[in-house]
């Protein structure tokens, strides 16, 4: 146990040692800390000063409930749905609508609409397309850069979609934010448009075909008829039962032909609507305040880091000359002097390829 005790306080006394010549040390060279805080502090501000500010200016939209009701809806309600159950059906396909509506903002049609827009009036007499103001040639490192500079974020529950843009300028920014509603709203009216077209040709389609159900539903009562000329006069209940069958087919094929005939009528006014296909809840305005830098705050978080990276070198510094043998000092040192040899051996050979370059000699 007395062992014990002693091999304990042993331990304690040397960890308490190393803390002391750790803080000695630390003190020792405290100028040098303050000297690379200092200059991380300036290269830092330095840094931050020469950033431009950047302002953030966001618009806020939503799928039109009008556009997505479209033919489906006039459909529902010939067939004699109620309204109510449409609308919570619609309502349940906001969310999935706000998705499609994020991705189709990242689509090459869209950024490409944006990126060749002309903006005027965008800050220090500057004007022209994003290619001119960013100084882009590459069309794939344009829509990289706007991609960098635009989020888009859609809320599942609410169908609302936020569009935010951040550049140097208030006014680019607003101006580029509201470009994205506005191509948004011309490419979902040309989609739809071609589903439009799309549903109009299924629709006539489907109307030529009901047509002829129609004409052999009739055919075929005909000729029952034809061949039952008393059977309003019959008692025989399989006679009554056949006849009601055809006079209900015919009905019934007959409705089906008239509310396709409606659904198509619909479609193609639909297809004709100049009607907006989002509903723009709030368009983007010049910001005042800017939204970064966030100067101070990455001053003093540089400024902390300098100091921790001064600690951590005097604190290996220290390590290195205390636990460290003589013999691994001068290991460490000769594999350091090799390492800059290959180094400077590859960069002559990097420099003049076509010519032998001698190995230095040890």
């Amino acid at each position: 146990m007395v062992t014990r005790a002693r091999y304990v306080r042993s331990g304690e006394s040397r960890d308490s040692s190393l803390v002391n010549e750790v803080i000695a040390t630390l003190r020792a060279r405290r100028k040098l800390i303050y000297i690379f805080m200092a200059a991380v502090f300036a290269l830092s501000t330095v840094v931050l000063i020469l950033t431009p500010n950047k302002y953030e200016a966001s618009a806020r939209i939503m799928p039109a409930m009008a556009s997505q009701t479209g033919a489906a809806g006039a459909f529902a309600q010939s067939m004699g749905q109620g309204s109510q159950s449409l609308s919570s059906l619609m309502l349940s396909k906001v969310g999935s609508m706000a998705t499609i509506i994020v991705e189709l903002l990242k689509g090459r049609t869209v950024l490409d609409s944006v990126l060749l827009h002309r903006y005027t009036d965008v800050g220090g007499g500057r004007e022209g397309d994003l290619f001119e103001l960013w100084d882009v040639e590459n069309t794939d490192l344009a829509r990289m850069k706007l991609l960098s500079k635009a989020s888009f974020s859609g809320d599942s529950k609410t169908g609302i979609v936020t569009i935010s843009v951040e550049t140097d300028y208030p006014n680019l920014s607003a101006q580029v934010c509201n470009e994205f509603v506005s191509q948004l709203d011309k490419y979902k009216r040309s989609l739809d448009a071609t589903m439009a077209d799309e549903m109009s040709r299924y629709l006539a389609e489907q109307v030529m075909l009901q047509n002829k159900a129609v004409e052999e539903a009739e055919s075929k009562q005909e000729n029952f008829f034809t061949a039952n000329r008393n059977y309003l006069r019959a008692d025989d209940p399989k006679l009554r039962l056949e006849v009601e069958r055809h006079e209900r087919n015919v009905m019934f094929q007959r409705q089906v032909l008239a509310n396709l005939m409606e659904l198509k009528v619909r479609s193609d006014m639909e297809r004709e609507k100049e009607v907006p296909r989002i509903s723009v809840l709030e368009l983007a305005a010049p910001p005042v305040l800017k939204s970064g830098p966030q100067r101070v705050k990455s001053i003093l978080m540089m400024t902390m880091f300098g100091f921790v990276f001064a600690v951590g070198l005097v604190a290996l510094k220290l390590s290195y000359d205390t636990h460290f043998s003589q013999a691994t000092k001068s290991v460490l040192a000769d594999s350091y002097h090799s390492v800059g040899q290959d180094l400077r051996v590859i960069t002559r050979r990097i420099k003049s390829p076509l010519h032998t370059v001698r190995e230095p000699e040890a």
